[in-house]
């Protein structure tokens, strides 16, 4: 069994909400840009995990 890519996984989420939740959907944050994920790494001192960069990449 593999694991799909988180983009993916994002993409299947999103059409479910759009579906299923819309409110919901429409609460999603846009992707966090490279300048603000690297802020935030600094400030806590950490390098984030590739998929949590993805994820954020997504939103």
């Amino acid at each position: 069994m593999s694991i799909p890519a988180v983009e993916d996984s994002w993409g299947r989420i999103e059409a479910w909400l759009l579906r299923h939740a819309p409110v919901s959907h429409a609460l999603l944050r846009p992707p966090a840009s490279p300048s603000a994920i690297r802020a935030a790494e600094r400030a806590l001192g950490v390098r984030f995990h590739s998929d949590l960069v993805a994820s954020l990449n997504c939103h």
